[in-house]
C-alpha cells in the first residue's frame, strides 16, 4: 500500500489564515482546539506559528504553492516541576516555523515522462472482473528517493551557519517536520502548477476536492517526526 508514501511526494498548496484561531473557528467550528473562545495558550497569525488551509494555486502564498510539510523550529528549556516530588520538566519554545521546498516536482516529472503512468497505481483487486491480483505498482516510484529540505528561519540562519548553536557536540536547535495530509491524486496529471488546466485530460479541482474550508489540525495534534537536531 503506497497510498501514504505517494501522498507525500505530491506538493500542496496552503495559506496561513491571517485570523488565527478567530478563523479557525468561524471555518470549521467542529474543529478540536484547546480553547475554544478564540484565545488558545498559543498566539498564531502575527507570532512565529501559523494556522494554515489548503488553497489553489491561485489563493495560495506565495512559498507555499507546492509543499508538503510543516517545518517547525525550537529549543527546550528546564521548567519548574508541578511536583515538588518529580523530575524537571522540559518546556518547548517555539524559534520559527517554515514550509517545506523540493527541489523538483515529482507530479510534474511523472507527467512529463512520455507514456508515464499516474505516481499511485493501486494492484488489480483478486475479486475484480479479469482482475488478477498481481498488477504491480508504479515502478518508477515506490522505490524513488524522496528529498525535500526546511528553510532554516531567517532569525535562526546566523546560529545554525555558525555552529553556535551546538555546545560540546549537543545540539540546541530541534525541528519536529509535520505532514500535511491528504488524500493522494490517482492521475497522471495531478495537480501541476503551471500546467494550464485546458491542457490536462483530467483537471483536478481543489474546491471541489478539498473545499474551501479544509484548515490542517494544530501541529500538536498532527502525527510529526520530532526533534531532529540541527
Amino acid at each position: 500500500n503506497l497510498e501514504a508514501q505517494v501522498s507525500i511526494m505530491q506538493p500542496v498548496p496552503v495559506k496561513r489564515l491571517e485570523g488565527g484561531d478567530e478563523e479557525v473557528i468561524r471555518l470549521q467550528p467542529q474543529m478540536w482546539m484547546p480553547n475554544k473562545d478564540g484565545n488558545s495558550e498559543q498566539e498564531y497569525g502575527e507570532s512565529l506559528v501559523h494556522r494554515y488551509r489548503l488553497a489553489s494555486h491561485e489563493e495560495a502564498d506565495g512559498d507555499a504553492t507546492e509543499t508538503r510539510f510543516i517545518c517547525r523550529f525550537h529549543t527546550l528549556k528546564a521548567g519548574k516541576s508541578k511536583e515538588l516530588s518529580a523530575a524537571p520538566q522540559l518546556d518547548d519554545i517555539i524559534l520559527g516555523e517554515t514550509l517545506s521546498v523540493a527541489p523538483y516536482n515529482y507530479e510534474l516529472l511523472t507527467y512529463r515522462k512520455p507514456g508515464s503512468q499516474s505516481m499511485l497505481t493501486r494492484p488489480e483487486s483478486p475479486t475484480a472482473k479479469g482482475g488478477s491480483g498481481t498488477a504491480p505498482h508504479n515502478s518508477a516510484v515506490w522505490n524513488a528517493m524522496h528529498h525535500f529540505r526546511c528553510p532554516v528561519p531567517e532569525d535562526l540562519v546566523g546560529a545554525v551557519k555558525s555552529g553556535s548553536s551546538v555546545v560540546d557536540d549537543v545540539a540546541s536547535i530541534y525541528v519536529d517536520v509535520v505532514p500535511i495530509r491528504t488524500y493522494p491524486r490517482d492521475t497522471r496529471e495531478g495537480y501541476i502548477k503551471g500546467v494550464a488546466p485546458d491542457k490536462l485530460e483530467n483537471r483536478f479541482d481543489p474546491d471541489l476536492e478539498w473545499g474551501r474550508n479544509q484548515v490542517l489540525p494544530l501541529v500538536e495534534a498532527s502525527g510529526r517526526w520530532a526533534n531532529f537536531p540541527i
